[in-house]
């Protein structure tokens, strides 16, 4: 897999890949609360919680 290029790009593969991660884990990889709020507001992520998110496609079981 190509390494991501874009912190837009590091964060939809980290929640691929996490399914739901707090803000503070997607700034330590390098994601900027910025970038997250225009993906939410471009509908990318769903801000699940005060500083927790998602995919709008994830598939996760109740219990996650």
């Amino acid at each position: 897999m190509a390494k991501p290029r874009t912190q837009r790009e590091l964060a939809q593969t980290l929640l691929k890949k996490q399914g739901i991660m707090r803000l503070l884990e997607l700034r330590e990889a390098g994601v900027t609360a910025a970038t997250l709020s225009r993906m939410e507001r471009a509908g990318e992520v769903i801000r699940l919680s005060r500083g927790v998110y998602q995919l709008p496609d994830a598939d996760l079981d109740p219990n996650h």
